[in-house]
């Protein structure tokens, strides 16, 4: 039995025939549309590939003792700052203490930071000088 819709889609004359019903199948194929656009773009993202190893990244050479710490990374100016402080303070003399004004210049040189207008060390290294010193000095 042959389909007279059928007919009319397979002879080119649907939308002749049947103008309100093509009508509505092109709107229906528009909401269809529609609606896959929409659950597309709700569809949560594909999940982020694992992060890569963490890789570690020790200080070279440092002298033996002092205390270990794990960092979750070391940034190329953190490390700078331990070296000063190992320079500084790793092997105290209670006779020749260093100043605090020659560690900031120290970090002011070591992480490109210009002194302040008036030649003292930038307040940056001034505060880190403070942070590295002992507590016991």
């Amino acid at each position: 039995m042959v389909n007279i819709f059928d007919l009319a889609r397979q002879t080119g004359q649907f939308n002749l025939l049947f103008p309100g019903l093509a009508e509505q199948e092109e709107r229906q194929r528009m909401e269809r549309e529609h609606a896959e656009a929409m659950a597309e773009l709700k569809r949560p993202p594909p999940p982020e590939p694992p992060a890569p190893p963490r890789q570690e990244r020790l200080l070279p050479q440092l002298p033996e003792g002092g205390i270990n710490v794990n960092l979750p990374h070391l940034s190329k100016a953190l490390e700078k700052v331990i070296h000063i402080m190992w320079d500084n303070w790793g092997d105290i003399d209670p006779a020749r203490l260093p100043k605090q004004g020659n560690i900031a210049r120290e970090i002011d040189e070591a992480l490109g930071w210009k002194p302040d207008s008036d030649g003292t060390p930038s307040r940056n290294a001034r505060a880190i000088a403070a942070l590295i010193k002992p507590d016991d000095v």
